[in-house]
């Protein structure tokens, strides 16, 4: 007999997404260290860092908190709140350095 998602132990079909997701996150905090650690691009840092936390945020909120599945008005929703948080930080970024 042939084992379908269904039947498999609780949480064991998405544990390879689950581990991609980790990897992705662990993957772009080290480039956000890297990214101010070594100086790279030191005018635009803080804008890079602003970029990634909200690629991270987006993979948090779609995968682990599941938002992927909710309605459409919600993920619209949660992905503006993504940008308009990201662009306030690095609007303020923007008007600090004059």
């Amino acid at each position: 007999m042939t084992r379908t998602p269904t039947q498999t132990p609780a949480g064991t079909a998405s544990m390879g997404w689950a581990a991609a997701i980790w990897a992705a996150l662990c993957g772009l905090t080290i480039v956000s260290v890297m990214v101010v650690e070594e100086g790279w691009w030191r005018w635009s840092a803080p804008m890079l860092v602003a970029v990634i936390a909200a690629l991270k945020a987006r993979l948090v909120i779609v995968h682990y908190m599941e938002a992927g599945r909710a309605r459409r008005l919600w993920r619209v929703l949660y992905a503006a709140w993504i940008f308009a948080a990201a662009a306030t930080i690095i609007l303020g970024y923007l008007m600090g350095a004059r």
